[in-house]
């Protein structure tokens, strides 16, 4: 569902004319990949459900099996250069810092979580 939210926040900012030059309208104001985050969580909670499910816990190879869809999602999101947060958080970001909008994409930035939606993210000891 969070997904699903993400982009539709996302699909009506695009076509009220991208206004800011970047999204942060709903909950783009608190994650800059919630869409990405929305698919993690989501194929967490598959698992989770399945895993409780299982009777033999650990010892069940349908629940090692589960946990495979989970991995790969993850896999591609953070580690292969040309999808996920890489692209999006490399690459992608040369159109923001190209046009007007550079230095509040930079306070942006440094004040949303790349992944997980959190209120009070520059207070957050890294």
């Amino acid at each position: 569902a969070l997904e699903v939210v993400a982009d539709v926040q996302k699909s009506l900012w695009v076509r009220a004319g991208r206004v800011g030059g970047f999204c942060r309208d709903g909950i783009w104001g608190y994650s800059r990949h919630p869409n990405y985050f929305g698919e993690i969580l989501q194929w967490w909670c598959a698992w989770g459900i399945a895993y409780s499910a299982s009777s033999a816990g650990l010892a069940d190879p349908l629940w090692w099996a589960c946990s495979i869809s989970p991995l790969f999602t993850c896999h591609i999101l953070f580690n292969i250069p040309a999808t996920g947060i890489a692209q999006a958080e490399g690459r992608g970001l040369k159109r923001y810092y190209e046009n007007d909008c550079a230095k509040e994409y930079k306070v942006y930035r440094a004040q949303t979580s790349i992944l997980m939606p959190m209120v009070g993210y520059e207070h957050v000891p890294l």
